[in-house]
C-alpha cells in the first residue's frame, strides 16, 4: 500500500490509496465517520481501469483530518483486536 496526499488543508484531506481496492477505503470511511469532529468523509475510485480509491475528508476545526485518519485507524485496530479475543475464546470451546 502507498499513499499519496493529493490535497491538504486546516480542515480538508485528499488522498490515494495506491494498491488498494473498496475493502480497506470502505472500512476506512466507515471509521471516519464515526470520529468526533468529521463533517464528512468519503471515497472514490475516479478511474475504473487504474482502481485507486481517493479518500476525502472534511473535519470542523475540533480536529485536523491527519488526526482523524489516526483516530479511526486506532479505532479499526482496537476492534479487530476485540475480534481475534472473541473468536480465540469461541475456538477454545
Amino acid at each position: 500500500m502507498e499513499i499519496e496526499i493529493i490535497g491538504e488543508n486546516s480542515n480538508k484531506l485528499i488522498f490515494q490509496l495506491k494498491g488498494e481496492d473498496h475493502t480497506i477505503a470502505n472500512l476506512l470511511v466507515g471509521y471516519l465517520k464515526r470520529v468526533k469532529g468529521v463533517k464528512r468523509a468519503y471515497y472514490d475510485i475516479p478511474h475504473p481501469l487504474i482502481g485507486v480509491p481517493e479518500i476525502t475528508i472534511l473535519t470542523d476545526d475540533s480536529i485536523s483530518p491527519s488526526q482523524a485518519v489516526e483516530a479511526a485507524i486506532k479505532s479499526i485496530l482496537n476492534d479487530l483486536k476485540l475480534l481475534e479475543e472473541k473468536y480465540s475464546k469461541s475456538i477454545e470451546g
